[in-house]
């Protein structure tokens, strides 16, 4: 990275031009309709944060669906559309049943699950954790084969440990024993 002095310019605004407030709009104030009715898929989607009752939401999720089938031009809806649909639910509680229903239309499948970034996550969450689960069993196997008194150098081939790594495996496991040990005073 350069200490290079960054240039800039330095551009006023006509008073009239200054930023000075803005109008708040609450879109559950209005109706989805006036959002399904739009051109933009990204402002289509909007209509699921809309004006409406619980019971009304199959119908405007369907009509949502249609409408961006409709300005895809193709019965495949394009995953970023469908990722944002089911992010602006969640907003309303609504995601497991708009993902039911995508699952019900097909339009879910396992390609656009493992595309998104919710499954991506959770994926990688569960590889960490089943990796921490494999090496506690390890190390529970390799220590109980210690206790029993195989040789070392069995585990050590056994389990393809240096003598190194075999020594710190032995430590952790004894630092674990120790931070559960609870001294009453």
């Amino acid at each position: 990275m350069s200490n290079k002095k960054l240039k800039t310019t330095w551009v006023p605004l006509p008073e009239e031009a200054v930023f000075k407030g803005y109008h708040e709009i609450n879109l559950n104030d209005i109706a989805p309709d006036k959002f399904t009715i739009l051109e933009t898929p990204e402002m289509i989607i909007w209509g699921i944060l809309g004006d409406f009752e619980q019971d009304q939401a199959e119908e405007v999720l369907n009509t949502i669906i249609k409408r961006l089938r409709q300005v895809s031009k193709s019965d495949k809806i394009p995953v970023k559309h469908i990722n944002d649909l089911v992010a602006l639910a969640k907003l309303r509680d609504l995601d497991e049943f708009v993902i039911q229903k995508l699952k019900d239309m097909s339009i879910f499948t396992d390609e656009l699950v493992k595309d998104h970034v919710l499954y991506k996550e959770g994926k990688k969450a569960g590889i960490k954790k089943a990796k921490a689960k494999a090496k506690k069993a390890k190390t529970k196997a390799i220590v109980n084969l210690m206790m029993a008194d195989v040789d070392i150098e069995i585990i050590k081939k056994a389990f393809k440990l240096s003598q190194k790594e075999l020594e710190q495996l032995v430590v952790d496991w004894h630092m674990r024993d120790v931070k559960n040990i609870k001294v009453i005073v």
